[in-house]
């Protein structure tokens, strides 16, 4: 939350996956269990009916099938930057400024 307080995103949820609240506006979520821990992190916004994956994994079942989707990677699964990079993307969704998102990837 730290992160999201000083970029001035707003976070509304942070869990696991099945614990997905769709009442919820923002919620960044973990692919992991409880039971095993944590393993990836994604992002959801319940607001604009939007998903995104740092890895371009497929879509978790959890996540409404008429939710948006580029399914893009973006992250090397070497490096554990999922986080920061789920971020990244709520704060230029929050800013209605996703092309510029992805140009910070794509266009590498």
């Amino acid at each position: 939350m730290k992160l999201a307080n000083s970029l001035g995103v707003k976070v509304d949820q942070i869990d696991f996956k099945q614990h997905l609240d769709r009442s919820k506006d923002y919620c960044i979520l973990n692919t992991g269990t409880p039971q095993i821990g944590g393993t990836h992190w994604m992002e959801v916004s319940n607001k604009d009916k939007m998903y995104f994956d740092p890895l371009g994994l497929p879509r978790p079942s959890v996540i409404p099938s008429n939710y948006k989707y580029r399914e893009v990677n973006i992250q090397n699964p070497r490096f554990g930057h999922c986080g920061q990079q789920s971020m990244l993307w709520l704060y230029y969704l929050q800013h209605n400024q996703l092309d510029k998102f992805y140009e910070l990837f794509l266009s590498q």
